[in-house]
């Protein structure tokens, strides 16, 4: 797996918070708290994309998505949980380790557990 664990589950609990704030229809949390996501994102770029530039340019368009979504001038609930849920789920287009995708099933997705051994 190119990303730490513990970076991703960072990130998860980031995600996993909005999604419950949208999911209430707290839009004002759920707004601040992708903020947090954008922000430790951005603050751990140079450090995750040297490990796998596929995968964090996978994972950056993700979390685009999210931030457009969630911060839309009239958010959609629907499209704000398909894009969190997005997140939250590794997807057979990821790019594997080697580049390819669906190579590798939980290459660093928001949603992906560490695979003993892996």
């Amino acid at each position: 797996m190119p990303f730490p664990p513990a970076e991703i589950a960072k990130f998860r609990t980031i995600t996993s918070d909005t999604l419950a704030k949208v999911d209430s229809g707290d839009q004002r949390a759920a707004t601040s708290r992708v903020t947090d996501l954008e922000t430790a994102w951005d603050d751990d770029q140079s450090t995750l994309e040297p490990k796998s530039e596929k995968a964090w340019s996978f994972l950056d368009g993700e979390i685009d998505r999210v931030l457009k979504a969630v911060r839309a001038p009239h958010p959609d609930k629907p499209t704000e949980v398909d894009a969190l849920d997005a997140l939250l789920t590794p997807s057979a287009e990821q790019p594997g380790d080697d580049g390819r995708p669906g190579a590798s099933p939980c290459v660093g997705a928001v949603g992906c557990r560490a695979v003993p051994g892996a």
